[in-house]
């Protein structure tokens, strides 16, 4: 995008936060497995647990990171499609401008 615009349109932030977000997601999902719960039937949740804060920690990081990455797509003028146009992406665009407030 870079050598499209000349400029930073968020990519930079998005693209190199993401090893910080996986290596998060590997202490959150090992925590979990160290949460062990045994009794009332469980024998041991831990992995279960894991894989759920797993899945969430990748809700919420997204949630986080990708608004801001969308709305410099939609600055740009790279995102429209033949059907929905940029309507996807406007969502995207009002949620990077309610965080970054």
């Amino acid at each position: 995008m870079f050598m499209v615009t000349r400029r930073d349109m968020g990519e930079l932030v998005f693209f190199m936060s993401q090893p910080v977000a996986i290596t998060i997601e590997g202490v959150v999902q090992w925590m979990a497995v160290q949460a062990r719960y045994r009794g009332a039937g469980h024998d041991n949740i831990g992995p279960a647990l894991a894989r759920y804060a797993g899945c969430i920690w990748v809700v919420l990081w997204f949630s986080f990171s990708l608004p801001t990455y969308v709305k410099g797509c939609r600055d740009a003028g790279i995102v429209h499609d033949a059907i929905f146009d940029d309507r996807p992406f406007e969502v995207g665009v009002r949620l990077a401008d309610w965080i970054l407030r």
